[in-house]
């Protein structure tokens, strides 16, 4: 168990997340970083962050794909396409591409993926994974999607423990069915600190199971956030009540 903290801000919340990722990046500035990124609203954080926190030391790469190569759909396509990632470039920042290249299968990606992430591991000891994650209506964070019908399958896809990244087909639990994502395993055992932004006052109720004192993990995928190291929750969304546990600290911090 790690600690969880959730700051809420009724405006403004983008820009604080993002100067949360600069805090956490000159945090551990004496070590190579690899800066994990989850796709829909959380990308939108990074247009926001300090471009002087961001230098060789760093490597960028996404926290779940979406096996596509439109830029509108894949999730580093739409990174490659914003102002960070020309401002990224220009200070010397690394990355790690989860783009599909010529025949490449899904499964292939997830295996490349995979690959480099413990390649990059091996190469920097002492590096830190750093996390910038979102959750969905139904729960889903980091393209894990829900599986309240069926555990075992959800612990077949997502709790390999030989498994950092997998590739599978989401069906009409989403969108965009074609997935690849890192595993709980690796939220669990390897990201050193991360930061999850929620906004919407849709979200209000899966946010408070997501904080609750008791809930699965396959139901409410965001609930893994109570087995990693170190989470900071950063919302939009004022709740009634933050739930204490003996073994994970919940703080609300309300701000304008």
């Amino acid at each position: 168990m790690g600690t969880i903290s959730v700051k809420t801000y009724r405006r403004g919340l983008e820009k604080k997340a993002a100067q949360a990722v600069s805090i956490l990046l000159h945090k551990y500035k004496t070590k190579p970083i690899l800066l994990m990124v989850s796709g829909g609203s959380a990308l939108k954080i990074l247009n926001h962050t300090i471009a002087d926190t961001f230098g060789s030391k760093i490597t960028v790469t996404v926290l779940d794909e979406r096996f596509s190569s439109d830029p509108a759909v894949n999730n580093f396509l739409q990174i490659a396409i914003s102002e960070f990632y020309e401002q990224a470039k220009k200070n010397n920042v690394n990355f790690l591409i989860t783009v599909p290249l010529p025949n490449e299968h899904i499964q292939d990606i997830a295996d490349r993926w995979q690959f480099d992430i413990r390649l990059w591991l091996a190469n920097h000891p002492g590096g830190k994974v750093v996390a910038l994650m979102g959750m969905g209506e139904d729960g889903h964070t980091a393209g894990i999607m829900p599986y309240p019908e069926n555990e075992w399958i959800f612990n077949e896809l997502f709790e390999d423990e030989n498994k950092w990244v997998v590739a599978y087909d989401a069906l009409s639990k989403n969108q965009h069915p074609q997935r690849i994502t890192t595993t709980t395993h690796f939220l669990k055992h390897v990201i050193d600190e991360a930061i999850l932004f929620v906004t919407g006052e849709q979200k209000k109720e899966m946010l408070r199971r997501a904080l609750a004192p008791d809930g699965k993990v396959h139901e409410y995928p965001v609930r893994i956030i109570h087995e990693m190291k170190q989470v900071t929750v950063f919302t939009d969304i004022i709740l009634q009540k933050v739930d204490n546990r003996k073994k994970t600290e919940v703080n609300q911090i309300k701000a304008n």
